[in-house]
């Protein structure tokens, strides 16, 4: 079963970049963190300021997610290696198609996750405003920005991020007819 050693061979190469990942994450700081934000909402006055409530709502929901997707992942890539030895003691190739799927699932999550270990910085986090004019150069100009737009909103609307859209002075969106 040349798939499966393929496949193993692959999952013991991601080993090192999950615990890099891992190790850059902090895990164990979060969890303590994470003990503190629950600590601190099971105040009775935790409520009374809502804009500090919120703020710390969305960091302990940040800090679970994180915690939850490395531990996720460790245990996917575990399950992953047990379904290749069970497939080698069955012989079974009809499981090949589910440990692929398995796999791709797996790679697909790390590489979500290295990319958000890349954007963890101070502002990282926060809005931003993105800002596209036609220029000068007719309608050739106008045609890109909004091609520009719809690339943006399309990335936007797949990768989950909130966004809205300002008409520009016209009051129309590019793309449209006034």
């Amino acid at each position: 079963m040349v798939e499966l050693d393929q496949i193993k061979q692959e999952l013991q190469a991601y080993e090192e970049p999950l615990r890099e990942v891992k190790a850059s994450l902090s895990l164990d700081q979060k969890k303590q963190r994470v003990e503190e934000l629950e600590r601190e909402m099971e105040a009775p006055d935790f409520w009374d300021d809502a804009e500090r409530a919120q703020k710390m709502t969305i960091e302990l929901k940040s800090y679970k997610d994180v915690i939850e997707t490395v531990e996720g992942l460790e245990q996917q890539n575990a399950d992953l290696f047990e379904l290749i030895e069970m497939a080698y003691e069955e012989n079974d190739p009809a499981l090949i198609p589910d440990i692929q799927s398995e796999y791709e699932d797996f790679k697909t999550t790390l590489e979500d996750l290295r990319i958000n270990t890349l954007l963890s910085g101070e502002y990282d986090k926060n809005n931003a405003i993105l800002r596209l004019n036609a220029g000068a150069g007719g309608t050739e100009s106008c045609d890109w920005a909004g091609m520009l737009y719809r690339m943006y909103s399309r990335y936007a609307e797949k990768r989950a991020f909130p966004w809205k859209c300002s008409t520009c002075w016209t009051g129309t969106r590019p793309g449209s007819s006034p």
